[in-house]
């Protein structure tokens, strides 16, 4: 695998981003019925690329992973961060992350996850702190809310 490059989609590759939602998903071994109640989230239309700001790992013409950026008032959403499996481990998704925030969240601003519970490490060692707990489905399990707040630079 060469060093991927990091490129907006286009609306036409929101087939494979939901086939790398998918397949992230799937590699923490969850059960299919919950998957299956998953899907609706893990889908991405042309539309969700279109409205909001997303970024692609693309190595040897294969997109390996995605990052999006969702606005809200007062705060920006880190609403999807997934790589393929056999790329997870390797700096993708850190470097996602980090390049999806210095091109799309401004300086000063408050930046959100929800986190899937296996990934709530990997969000405190990019500076996100938990601060709250959302419930998911099924009943009884419950979703890290964790925050980070980006510095103001002085010019």
């Amino acid at each position: 695998m060469k060093n991927p490059i990091l490129i907006p989609p286009d609306p036409i590759d929101a087939k494979g981003l939901s086939i790398i939602s998918l397949a992230a998903k799937r590699h923490w071994n969850y059960p299919e019925e919950w998957i299956q109640a998953w899907l609706p989230e893990l889908h991405i239309s042309a539309d969700y690329i279109r409205e909001n700001q997303l970024l692609k790992a693309v190595s040897d013409g294969q997109a390996l992973g995605f990052c999006a950026v969702e606005k809200y008032e007062g705060y920006f959403e880190i609403a999807h961060l997934w790589v393929l499996p056999a790329f997870i481990g390797k700096g993708i998704g850190k470097r996602l992350l980090a390049e999806s925030i210095a091109a799309y969240v401004p300086d000063g601003s408050a930046i959100r996850v929800v986190a899937d519970p296996y990934a709530e490490a990997f969000y405190a060692r990019q500076g996100f702190v938990t601060q709250d707990q959302l419930e998911s489905f099924p009943p009884g399990r419950f979703l890290p809310v964790m925050w980070r707040q980006l510095a103001k630079k002085n010019l």
